[in-house]
């Protein structure tokens, strides 16, 4: 039993006495034997998983690289687009604030002429949705900031009744393509507003 302790039990050393002490040598001798292959066995199991994890590992590794490169390329791309888009869209902004203005200089001047007052809507509306899409591209540049964590929130108040109203005139035009009517359910009177970030 002290060799079986240590380490050093040979299953051939076994007590020839003829009586109950041979019988429990041999029941003592093939549970060292059960026990032996038992611990041999999920030593090998042990070594085996600890090889897979290893290898799993390695592959979560490579796996991390190839998102992180991936994430990267993505990001670079919506920084560029994002930037392509924004400059052609100002410009497209600017006209439109030029055009808007000189139109405003001809209906001031003909005050009885109502044949522009259609052009001046849509004016409105491609330069209010302009300034939409230059708020959806920076938006797009403030989610990429917030992903990188270099964002800073800037707090201001905003017209609840504005933001409704002009958000009720771009689905308008979508509504009128369905025969849907888009009106607000209830008017905003009083002075509310929204924190907004600038």
């Amino acid at each position: 039993m002290n060799d079986f302790s240590e380490g050093k039990y040979s299953p051939d050393k076994v007590l020839k006495t003829g009586d109950e002490f041979e019988e429990l040598c041999n029941a003592f001798s093939d549970m060292a034997e059960k026990l032996t292959g038992y611990h041999n066995s999920l030593n090998d199991r042990i070594e085996t998983a600890t090889k897979d994890l290893a290898e799993t590992n390695l592959k979560l590794i490579e796996v991390n690289r190839r998102l992180s490169e991936v994430n990267i390329r993505k990001s670079d791309f919506i920084a560029r687009a994002s930037h392509e888009l924004r400059t052609p869209l100002t410009s497209i902004k600017g006209a439109m604030d030029y055009i808007s203005a000189k139109f405003s200089n001809i209906v001031r001047d003909r005050p009885d002429d109502t044949s522009c007052d259609d052009l001046i809507i849509f004016f409105d509306l491609i330069k209010k949705n302009s300034e939409r899409l230059i708020n959806m591209v920076n938006t797009m540049l403030d989610l990429e900031r917030i992903e990188l964590g270099v964002s800073e929130l800037h707090l201001s108040d905003t017209n609840l009744s504005q933001v409704i109203e002009e958000t009720l005139i771009s689905l308008q035009v979508n509504a009128d393509e369905k025969a849907y009517c888009c009106q607000p359910i209830c008017l905003i009177t009083s002075p509310f507003t929204l924190m907004r970030k600038r």
